[in-house]
């Protein structure tokens, strides 16, 4: 709650670290985002290697946040990791260079791509990841295949919407027999679920028509160079799945000073009345991180 309000928790979050309750350190190393206190960076920096997931990432996200460069490291390796974490995948689209954003052009390109890795690729604003997803656009997972058009959406600015919509079929009128239902399924669903399918082939013509007037070297956001003004404007009407990732890449820039509660009232979400101002969205995390 005082983080929430904008205030240093102090000597609080000192106690809530000790506590082994994984939710409750999560909890901390998010507040401690606003602490001042000469001990805190250790705690983060311990935290990095939690076994706890939900621990490891919210020091992971703190550590960017406060310049640790020890978090930066441990983000590329986790990134890179046989079993990758996705929450580091998407740091490293954020803030990464090209050559550290390969395992995730990597795992777009595989037989059976990664969704984490597909969402994050969208972020990184470059035509590589575009590419990269060329072969998910045709795969037998639906989720999979719109991820992949969202990356088109992000990057290039692509409309997934007729004449580049797939046609799918309609549902089947008739129950699934007993015997051939699937009782361990999600019935509730997946948020890739709710995208639009790209057709294949039509994405794949409009991406070769397109692909040449775009600067590989450039980072872009919706087929348009991707600066402040553009990001504030992805801020206040793009889609509510990626503005936390904005406003989380906006904070750890900032060092903590441009905080953008995404999860909050709309109301509580409006952007300084001087827009991004002076944050840097071109230098890469690596350098904007510091030694304890």
């Amino acid at each position: 709650m005082l983080a929430a309000r904008g205030v240093d928790a102090g000597p609080v979050l000192r106690a809530a670290f000790a506590v082994p309750d994984p939710a409750l350190r999560a909890a901390a190393l998010r507040a401690a985002r606003l602490a001042r206190a000469p001990w805190v960076p250790g705690l983060v920096l311990a935290e990095l290697a939690s076994p706890e997931g939900a621990v490891r990432d919210a020091a992971l996200a703190t550590g960017l946040v406060l310049g640790l460069r020890d978090a930066w490291s441990a983000c590329r390796r986790l990134a890179a990791a046989g079993a990758p974490s996705p929450l580091a995948q998407l740091l490293v689209a954020l803030g990464g260079e090209a050559a550290e954003q390969e395992p995730l052009l990597a795992a777009a390109r595989r037989d059976r791509p990664s969704r984490p890795a597909l969402f994050a690729l969208g972020f990184t604003g470059r035509v590589a990841a575009a590419d990269a997803c060329l072969g998910a656009l045709e795969a037998d997972d639906p989720g999979v295949a719109r991820l992949a058009g969202e990356v088109f959406t992000a990057v290039a600015g692509l409309a997934v919407e007729p004449p580049y919509l797939a046609l799918e079929g309609p549902e089947p009128e008739e129950p699934v027999p007993f015997e051939a239902e699937d009782l361990a399924a999600d019935l509730a669903g997946s948020a890739e679920d709710d995208l639009p399918r790209p057709d294949p082939i039509a994405v794949r013509s409009w991406w070769e028509r397109t692909r040449p007037g775009l600067d590989p070297a450039a980072r872009l956001l919706g087929g348009r160079p991707r600066t402040a003004d553009a990001v504030a404007a992805a801020l206040a009407g793009g889609p509510m799945r990626r503005r936390h990732a904005l406003a989380l890449e906006l904070e750890i820039r900032s060092r903590g000073a441009l905080r953008i509660p995404t999860r909050r009232w709309a109301r509580q979400q409006a952007l300084p009345a001087g827009g991004l101002g002076a944050v840097d969205l071109g230098r890469p995390f690596q350098a904007l991180a510091k030694e304890v």
